[in-house]
């Protein structure tokens, strides 16, 4: 059935980008970026060179090119250079939860970045669109489109979370790795919505079919 598969894709990309915790926060979502992240030069004195060297180098690039990178360390399950690709909000909730970045990922991922889209009134955020197919976790290929939230902060563009359309007659959700309260609150949204989709379309496929007979 379509939302059984469906299902299966969408939890098992939950799975592979991370695990909530939980607790309360005070975060914002990407879109509206914090007045309380470090200027450059704070930053900046509390690195080492190596470490100043490798942000200097991530500063050149753009939007989709850090969204690649990210889906990247998904594939090859290196959570920490994922973790370098996060705002700085979404690494302090992260240990604040003491969830992982992410779950390992697979090497038969492959994905497809697309082009990033600014609004030139908030400048300092971008969406990029990509497409995942994957292996999910029965055997079945996976598809899901995205659109990854990015912010430019003093170490480069980083990502803080993500747009999905699970459900193409409902509005994209928001899942913001700024707030990962409100994430699994999301999250559970999402999945209650799945299991309440499938329940129907099974109760519509036991429903004996209609043979034309005619009664009284």
């Amino acid at each position: 059935m379509q939302f059984a598969t469906r299902r299966t894709g969408w939890l098992y990309l939950f799975g592979v980008l991370f695990t909530v915790g939980c607790g309360s926060s005070d975060s914002t979502p990407v879109a509206q970026p914090t007045g309380t992240q470090q200027t450059g030069e704070q930053a900046a004195s509390s690195r080492t060179p190596e470490e100043q060297a490798t942000i200097d180098a991530s500063m050149a690039l753009g939007p989709a090119e850090v969204a690649a990178q990210f889906m990247q360390a998904m594939k090859a399950g290196d959570e920490k250079t994922a973790a370098k690709l996060l705002t700085e909000q979404s690494q302090k909730e992260i240990e604040r939860t003491g969830s992982p970045v992410m779950q390992s990922g697979s090497p038969a991922m492959q994905f497809i970045v697309g082009e990033a889209k600014q609004n030139p009134l908030t400048p300092v955020v971008a969406y990029v669109p990509a497409t995942l197919h994957d292996v999910g976790e029965d055997g079945q290929p996976t598809s899901e489109e995205v659109a990854w939230a990015l912010r430019r902060e003093a170490s480069g563009w980083r990502i803080g979370g993500m747009m999905i359309k699970p459900f193409p007659d409902q509005p994209e959700v928001l899942l913001s790795f700024e707030d990962q309260d409100d994430l699994a609150r999301q999250q559970e949204l999402v999945e209650k919505e799945m299991e309440r989709r499938n329940l129907a379309e099974s109760a519509r496929a036991q429903q004996p079919a209609d043979n034309g007979t005619i009664t009284k």
